[in-house]
This record gives C-alpha cells, sequence and structure tokens, in this order.
C-alpha cells in the first residue's frame, strides 16, 4: 500500500486519484490504544501504522476543531483533528451507499430489520408481497443513513455558525490591530521626516562650514586659524612681526583685542621672548 494513498479498505483516495479538498492523515501512533482503534476501522489484513494514512473523507464535521481565524477571514479551514477522534464514515463502492461504522446506527438497523421479518412471518400474504417487504427492509439502512446525514448537517451548519459575543470579540481584537499598525504608520512616516530635516541641515552645515573656512583663510594666517580650532599654533615670524606692530601702537588695545575680542593673537608673553 503507498504512503500517500488512504489506508481505508475500498478506498483509494491519494495520490493521482486524491480528490480536492481532502487530507491525509498519518495514524495517532504515540496513543496505542487509539492508534488501534484506527487500523480496526481500515478493516484490512495489514496496516503500517508509521507510513498509513487515512483520508478526511472518513471523518464527520464534528472531529475536527473550529478555525475561527479561517471563518473570519472566509479562507478554507485548516483540518486539525480533535484528541481521540476515530473514523467513522466510510464508501463502499460495490453498492454506492455511505457506512456509518457507529454500534448505535447498526443496532438500529438489526431491530428494524427483525420487525419487519416478524411481520412477515406473521403475514399470510402471497410471495410477491413478501418479497416487496423484503426489498423495503434492504432499504431502510439507506433512509437511515440519509436522515442521519441530514440531521448531522443541520448539525455542522449550526455549529458553523459564530456565536455574537465570539464575532464581537475578534472583531475588537481587529479593529485594535488596525488601530496599532495606524499608529505606527504615524510613527514611521514622522521618522522619515525627522530624517529628511537632519539631512538637510547636515548639507547647510557643511555648506557653510566650506564657505567660512574659505572666508576666514582671506582674513587670518593659517596659525590664527589653528588657534580659533582650539589648537596650539607655533607661530611664524611674520604673525609675530604684525603683532609687535599692533602692540606698540597701545598695549591696553593689544590685550583687549586679545582677551575680550578674542582675535587669535600670540600671547603677552610668546612676544616679550
Amino acid at each position: 500500500m503507498a504512503p500517500n494513498v488512504c489506508a481505508a479498505a475500498e478506498c483509494n483516495n491519494g495520490g493521482r486519484t486524491k480528490m480536492e479538498g481532502t487530507v491525509l492523515h498519518s495514524l495517532p501512533t504515540k496513543n496505542q490504544a487509539l492508534c488501534k482503534l484506527w487500523v480496526t476501522k481500515c478493516k484490512r489484513n495489514f496496516v503500517n501504522v508509521r507510513t498509513a494514512k487515512i483520508s478526511s473523507n472518513h471523518f464527520t464535521v464534528d472531529d475536527y476543531e473550529r478555525d475561527l481565524q479561517h471563518e473570519l477571514l472566509a479562507l478554507p479551514p485548516r483540518r486539525r483533528l480533535k484528541v481521540g477522534a476515530v473514523p467513522s464514515v466510510f464508501v463502499l463502492r460495490s453498492h454506492g451507499e455511505v457506512v456509518n461504522s457507529s454500534r448505535e446506527s447498526r443496532m438500529k438497523i438489526r431491530e428494524k430489520r427483525v420487525i419487519l421479518e416478524e411481520i412477515l412471518a406473521s403475514s399470510s400474504s402471497q410471495a410477491g408481497h413478501k418479497k416487496e417487504l423484503l426489498c423495503s427492509a434492504e432499504n431502510v439502512p439507506e433512509i437511515e443513513i440519509s436522515t442521519g446525514q441530514s440531521l448531522q448537517e443541520t448539525s455542522d451548519s449550526r455549529q458553523c455558525l459564530i456565536s455574537e459575543d465570539e464575532f464581537l470579540e475578534v472583531k475588537a481584537q481587529l479593529k485594535k490591530l488596525k488601530n496599532q499598525v495606524l499608529i505606527q504608520k504615524h510613527q514611521i512616516v514622522s521618522l522619515k521626516s525627522r530624517l529628511i530635516n537632519q539631512q538637510k541641515l547636515a548639507k547647510a552645515a557643511m555648506k557653510l562650514s566650506k564657505i567660512f573656512s574659505k572666508n576666514i583663510q582671506k582674513t587670518f594666517s593659517e596659525q590664527q586659524v589653528q588657534k580659533l580650532s582650539d589648537k596650539r599654533p607655533k607661530w611664524t615670524s611674520e604673525d609675530i612681526v604684525k603683532a609687535l606692530t599692533l602692540r606698540s601702537l597701545s598695549l591696553k588695545a593689544y590685550e583687549t583685542a586679545l582677551s575680550i575680542w578674542n582675535i587669535p593673537l600670540p600671547a603677552t608673553s610668546t612676544l616679550r621672548s
């Protein structure tokens, strides 16, 4: 038996013949008792529990967990079996009828057959009438199963309906998530705007720095520019001659320009030496 084909008897669902929308479930090997029950339902002489799989067609809707998230988003539900789920629906290709493996349904069918046989035994009708009743007895399981399926479909349709409280709760959570997304979008836009402004300011500062550096070099010497940058310059003879010329005019004016106006000039101690 191929591992990608359903292990149930008279079911070849899987592989190239896999029906659309069906899922193949692996056997619950961790639960030995449940695994044995699955193997019994397959009705085969040998089943490799490690590789065998059973199609989702053999499970009812009640065997699966509800997927509220996909239901709200109108997506196909994810097939997740409940703990302890057992395959109970099987298709016999020879008769084309669905057989439910539950013990209760089989007991009901047997009881009806016994009642019909008693009626036939006590009846003195003709052989043709007896044959007609036997045919009706054979059709009883089909009627029972059809009724059970309709009831099951009605039950499933009711279970698919989400309660109002659950819907409101999920709706509130979605609204909260949307608000958080909007807040984060606004924060991203604000950060981008600040980044662009900082880049513009950096370019403007670089431009002003170049202009300032170009203009200041026209006014001051290289040593004076170094002193403006809080560096200790090595004064040239030309700088010292100019400073001595200014100091000879007025010592007080020279000290005022040096200490108060912060003009980059050699210190008076440098001029003395």
